[in-house]
């Protein structure tokens, strides 16, 4: 009887292990392909260059036209049109700002990547423009 109570515990604990693992594997693919998306807008603004005219503007906590993206779980940008999208999954959005007065050719790009259900995740880049 004393055997199979202890047993029992162990196969409690084991299944609570399990589960915290499979949570934690979770979240950790979740907050990969958020640095991922925010690593590929930083890579697509940086290869419009010097030669373009970035518009500065955007906000991190809140959409601004122009400057946020609707991604679906395959981190392809939905764009219906339609206030309520479905199937969205990761909103990314971004802001661009001038540097200050003494480094005024570069300018400091910030993405924020937010999943549903996810902590936020935040990559900054500064880069030169001429």
């Amino acid at each position: 009887m004393l055997a199979a109570v202890i047993l029992s515990v162990a196969v409690v604990a084991i299944a609570q292990l399990f589960s915290i693992g499979a949570s934690t594997n979770v979240e950790a693919k979740s907050r990969t392909v958020a640095t991922i998306l925010a690593s590929q807008k930083i890579e697509q603004l940086r290869a419009l260059g010097a030669h373009s005219d970035l518009n500065s503007g955007g906000s991190l906590t809140e959409d601004s036209a122009g400057f946020v993206d609707y991604l679906d779980a395959n981190s392809a940008v939905i764009d219906d049109g339609s206030p309520q999208r479905s199937g969205v999954v990761y909103t990314r959005r971004w802001s661009i700002v001038p540097a200050p007065e003494s480094l005024e050719s570069l300018r400091i790009v910030q993405v924020r990547v937010v999943g549903k259900g996810t902590l936020a995740q935040v990559v900054t880049m500064t880069g030169r423009g001429e």
